[in-house]
């Protein structure tokens, strides 16, 4: 069976995740640990087909993703998650 490869497209986390992580066999415990606390990031791992399309919306400020984007935001500086 072929998985889809899926790319995550918010805030780097240090020692965590890097902005444009590709995932292809799921995710890294330290990751789903995070998930697990901030489900709503999961809205920034998106299929690497749609990648143009979701760099596009994340910079309309207006934008659903782009929302969710900040809030991820927020949460890497809060817990200092910051490279």
């Amino acid at each position: 069976m072929n998985r889809e490869s899926l790319i995550y497209v918010g805030p780097s986390l240090e020692r965590i995740v890097q902005e444009g992580t590709v995932f292809r066999n799921g995710y890294t415990d330290t990751f789903k640990h995070v998930l697990s606390s901030y489900p709503f990031l999961q809205e920034l791992i998106v299929p690497v087909k749609t990648l143009a399309e979701v760099k596009k919306s994340i910079r309309d400020p207006e934008s659903n993703i782009s929302m969710v984007y900040r809030k991820a935001e927020k949460i890497r500086r809060k817990n200092n998650y910051v490279i």
